[in-house]
């Protein structure tokens, strides 16, 4: 039954990617930034795309498609992993099975903090503070960091700034895997 999934699994794993990566590359860099401390003016900036890619409510429903689909992309990359189960980037084999192997370990490396930001980005969607106020005002605290320490900004700037790599390496490597070429 394992030899027939992970080949499914693969293949979708890459075309919801391929799919999703721009939008949360978008997401995750503009999330690391609206991390920052200040109104800043490019702060200002980074919500609007953040929220809605600057596209009103049909921007907010393709953020929360990707975001769901992300959810989806770290819990089949875990399972893709699996199989190796290896922590290391070979990097004397050329740079396309260095980006490879990068894929792997950041997303291994930085998969806590991005469920945690994917999960709590759906949930600030979908748990208003009309009809949850509490839960809304924690999921809140713990997707903007909120009442956090500067190390824990930090510590979530960098699993936001996962998104940007996972996305960047894996539209790299989505057409040819590193041992076809």
């Amino acid at each position: 039954m394992s030899a027939r999934i992970r080949p499914a699994m693969l293949i979708a794993h890459r075309w919801i990617g391929i799919a999703s990566a721009p939008v949360l590359c978008i997401t995750g860099i503009t999330g690391a930034i609206l991390l920052l401390p200040g109104g800043s003016p490019i702060g200002r900036i980074a919500g609007p795309l953040h929220e809605r890619l600057s596209l009103g409510q049909f921007g907010w429903w393709i953020v929360v498609i990707a975001t769901i689909a992300a959810l989806f992309l770290e819990v089949g990359g875990l399972y893709l992993w699996w199989k190796r189960k290896l922590i290391s980037v070979c990097w004397g084999s050329g740079w396309k099975r260095a980006l490879y192997d990068l894929h792997h370990v950041v997303g291994l490396f930085a998969l806590p903090l991005m469920l945690l930001l994917a999960a709590t980005g759906i949930g600030m969607a979908f748990v208003t503070p009309d009809n949850q106020p509490e839960l809304r005002r924690l999921i809140f605290d713990f997707h903007t960091t909120r009442g956090f320490s500067a190390l824990v900004k930090v510590t979530y700037a960098l699993g936001a700034s996962g998104f940007l790599l996972q996305g960047v390496s894996g539209i790299v490597i989505w057409g040819k895997p590193w041992r076809s070429g």
